[in-house]
């Protein structure tokens, strides 16, 4: 069974020069394309280009990255909700920063409705709520859908989804 063969010849700037013959086969070729083909195809299916919405962002089905927006009351407010779940061990962390006004208080954290936590505001106006189903805590389920807000003790809302 003989190979067709595709040749090429490169033009060259310097007269009377002649580049050496490149032979490729079809098959080769073919081979080649069908593995481009191949590898943007498992790009496609793996989700690679998908891009995910600003608010959340999963690095797996289980993972959570929840922005929190700042209320008009703190317009300099920042925040994250991380929520992870690996074979039924969960983490609950949420962040807050640029609250140097309320160092020192008390801020409730809520997960649906329910309260989850307190953070206490540092001098530098950060603060971290951190619970483990590992370390025996209660880490109550969240999901893209929840609603997470953390808020004074006057309940005046700080940042929320």
């Amino acid at each position: 069974m003989g190979v067709a063969h595709a040749v090429k010849r490169v033009n060259s700037s310097r007269a009377g020069y002649k580049a050496p013959l490149k032979f490729e086969s079809k098959e080769v070729m073919m081979n080649q394309k069908m593995c481009g083909r191949l590898l943007v195809a498992l790009m496609l299916s793996s989700g690679f280009f998908i891009t995910e919405p600003a608010r959340v962002v999963a690095a797996n089905a289980a993972d959570l990255l929840i922005a929190l927006k700042p209320s008009l009351a703190f317009p300099k407010a920042k925040g994250t909700a991380k929520y992870r779940n690996r074979g039924g061990k969960q983490t609950l962390q949420v962040e807050v920063e640029n609250l140097k006004s309320v160092n020192g208080q008390q801020l409730q954290v809520n997960i649906d409705g329910a309260p989850a936590g307190v953070i206490v505001v540092s001098p530098l106006g950060k603060g971290t709520l951190s619970l483990s189903s590992a370390l025996h805590q209660v880490v109550p389920p969240v999901t893209a859908a929840s609603k997470i807000s953390v808020r004074t003790a006057t309940d005046l809302v700080v940042v929320a989804n």
